[in-house]
């Protein structure tokens, strides 16, 4: 008869299973938790866990064993643990197991049944085996291995039966919550790494029409999806019924070449496939009376067909040399793979109507009144508008399609922008004035599926409007220098010549604080105004790692009281052709509205990257960041953000302007990359030469 234990130990069981196990998700935590607690908790010398961990209601493997081993050979016999569960209830001695109740045998006696291979790990052993229950159908999830202890004086809790039938009923639960959670997660990531790579498919098949091309992404992918062995891709005519390869990766010794006719007896189940146009997944090729041999190592294949109106015109083979190595997620992958070749395919039955668009696309941009011409990879015109043809004064457009860019466009500064965008994966921007003696705000990008698109806006009126006003503004701004002195001078003799009360000497100090405001404004708006009018530059050789530093030592003392971390990460820069004086300028200014922007804590970096004829310095901080509205405007005169966060930070919205200024007038560019509450990166590049 069954001693029922005190009913303290059983509260004490339940109160300890929910404390150490009961809050636990992620099953490899739940796995290694489980066996000290079940050691420290029962009369056991050693234990094995093996569960439901592929989410096969069919098996259990192994999954845990304690305490743990070191062993080769004992690693190797944990790792091949397997328990088929048709087998165990196939078996009288192994049958109530699947039933939920417990088995007590010597291992001796397990010789031959489906546990033989726990007999083996736990020789000569008194055993229990704990069936793990769980799940709304109490399905087995789990089966626990007890081996007993012999120690006499072992003061934990005896390998009880309803001890141990709640033990198996509770932590049963709780394996299968976590196993579920498990599954659940790593569905839910398999799925969006599935949709990634979908999106990513997409994009990459929408910018080739080239058969060949299309095969090697398809195949690609899938190999990596699925961690296939090899892998071929055969084009499959209907009407003659013949397969021809046109790749393979994986094979050692491949037997057909690319382009070779697949002869039928050699076709096996991708022919098969071809024939039927239903895709096959092949647990065992062993099994199969068509499969062709390629390697000995293969055990499983799947082949899909590949649609094109409903027409079979190529079959993907995938293979593995792991028996059953495809699942249900792979079958699906592969077959949404192959939907989209078949559109690719189609993509280029397509190529004629997209002339016929692309001429229409020429009509609607000779109406265009921006100047617009596109340039493939190879150099050659592919589009030009009549505006780029009044702007060139060359002959009409049709007779630039296919011409060398190079040698049709004889304007040195946009050929030198040209270079520049194909040396870069970045837009470039500079103002241009072209033989017809206007001014262009020119934007040359490389697109990697068309080529490079050139547009230039005409701002000659703007140009003229903003020279206007700079003068007026540089007239006004000279002539309020002398009335400015004239205040500083009388502000100095009433501090000299009077005695101010705490109060007073505040309003004294305000009126300072206007003025020098007031002084450094007026001061930027003749600097700019000198800038814009075509300063003499003093260029000689200048040491760009010299400068940096020395910026970076000027604002250094500003960064330290605001707590910002100040660094620098830069490569050995070449000289450059520059004044020194006023590249300094530029970093200076940049670094300190970086130090400025950033709130305390945060971080300001400076580096730089060389180039094909050119040096990039990047400024960069992790501060507020700038809107994309205020993007646009962020290098114009007297232009500051608005915002709350910026209210308390003084400037005369100057900075920028001329510093945008001083890079153009090296011959240079400045652009700025920035997101809202993630900080911004100014960037500017200087030629070299």
């Amino acid at each position: 008869m069954v001693n029922i234990p005190a009913e303290s130990q059983v509260i004490r069981l339940v109160h300890d299973l929910n404390l150490q196990l009961g809050s636990i998700l992620v099953d490899d935590d739940f796995i290694e938790a489980f066996g000290p607690f079940v050691v420290s908790q029962f009369q056991c010398e050693r234990l094995a866990l093996l569960a439901n961990l592929q989410n096969d209601t069919s098996s259990l493997e192994h999954a845990s064993s304690w305490p743990k081993t070191t062993d080769p050979d004992q690693l190797h016999a944990q790792r091949s643990l397997f328990l088929d569960l048709n087998e165990l209830e196939a078996h009288t001695l192994t049958q109530p197991l699947i039933a939920g109740k417990l088995i007590r045998t010597m291992s001796k006696h397990l010789a031959d049944t489906p546990l033989s291979a726990i007999a083996r790990l736990l020789p000569e052993a008194d055993l229990t085996f704990v069936p793990l229950l769980g799940g709304a159908d109490t399905v087995l999830v789990g089966l626990l291995v007890l081996e007993k202890s012999n120690d006499v004086d072992d003061e934990r809790l005896p390998l009880d039966d309803t001890l141990l039938s709640i033990l198996g009923t509770t932590c049963g639960a709780f394996l299968a919550h976590t196993l579920e959670h498990t599954h659940t997660v790593d569905q839910f990531s398999t799925n969006m790494h599935e949709m990634n790579i979908l999106q990513q498919i997409d994009a990459e098949l929408n910018d080739t029409i080239a058969l060949d091309k299309v095969f090697e992404m398809l195949l690609d992918w899938a190999l990596r999806f699925t961690n296939a062995s090899a892998a071929s891709m055969a084009m499959y005519d209907v009407d003659t019924d013949t397969l021809t390869m046109m790749l393979q990766y994986g094979y050692q010794q491949p037997d057909l070449k690319a382009g070779e006719i697949v002869p039928h007896q050699r076709g096996g189940i991708t022919l098969r496939v071809a024939r039927s146009g239903h895709a096959e997944l092949i647990g065992n090729v062993q099994d199969d009376p068509d499969y062709v041999p390629l390697s000995e190592e293969m055990h499983t294949q799947l082949s899909t067909p590949i649609f094109r109106e409903e027409r079979v015109i190529a079959v993907m083979t995938l293979q593995s040399t792991k028996p059953n190595g495809f699942r249900d997620n792979h079958v699906n992958f592969v077959d949404k793979l192959t939907r989209r070749a078949g559109v690719a395919v189609d993509n280029a039955r397509l190529f004629e109507q997209t002339n016929r668009e692309r001429q229409k696309l020429s009509l609607i941009l000779g109406g265009i009144a921006d100047s617009v011409i596109v340039v493939d990879h190879d150099g050659h015109i592919l589009l030009v508008n009549q505006s780029a043809v009044n702007a060139f004064n060359l002959r009409s457009e049709s007779v630039l399609i296919g011409k060398k860019f190079t040698e049709t466009i004889h304007h040195e500064g946009l050929i030198q922008l040209y270079k520049s965008a194909i040396n870069r994966d970045e837009q470039v921007i500079r103002e241009l004035e072209l033989p017809n003696e206007r001014t262009y705000h020119a934007a040359i990008s490389d697109h990697s599926s068309i080529g490079i698109i050139i547009v230039m806006h005409d701002v000659t009126h703007y140009k003229e409007t903003d020279q206007l006003k700079n003068e007026l503004v540089a007239t006004v701004s000279h002539d309020l220098k002398q009335p400015l002195s004239v205040m500083r001078g009388y502000l100095d003799l009433l501090q000299m010549t009077n005695e101010f009360n705490e109060r007073s000497q505040r309003y004294v100090s305000q009126l300072f604080n206007a003025f020098h405001h007031m002084k450094q404004l007026i001061d930027d708006i003749l600097d700019l105004a000198r800038i814009e009018a075509g300063i003499e530059l003093s260029l000689d050789g200048v040491d760009l790692n010299k400068v940096l530093a020395q910026s970076v030592v000027a604002i250094r003392p500003s960064a330290d009281n605001k707590i910002i971390n100040l660094t620098t990460d830069l490569p050995q820069l070449p000289t450059i052709r520059a004044d020194e004086g006023r590249i300094r300028q530029i970093f200076t200014n940049l670094i300190s509205n970086a130090v400025k922007y950033t709130p305390s804590g945060g971080w300001v970096k400076v580096s730089a990257e060389i180039k094909p004829g050119h040096v990039k310095i990047v400024v960069q901080d992790n501060g507020l960041g700038i809107s994309p509205e205020d993007q646009a405007h962020i290098f114009d005169r007297f232009y500051r953000v608005r915002r709350p966060e910026t209210d308390d930070i003084e400037g005369t919205g100057l900075g920028l302007a001329i510093v945008r200024s001083l890079v153009e007038a090296h011959h240079g560019e400045i652009s700025l990359i920035s997101r809202l509450g993630e900080g911004s990166s100014f960037r500017v590049t200087l030629p070299i030469t």
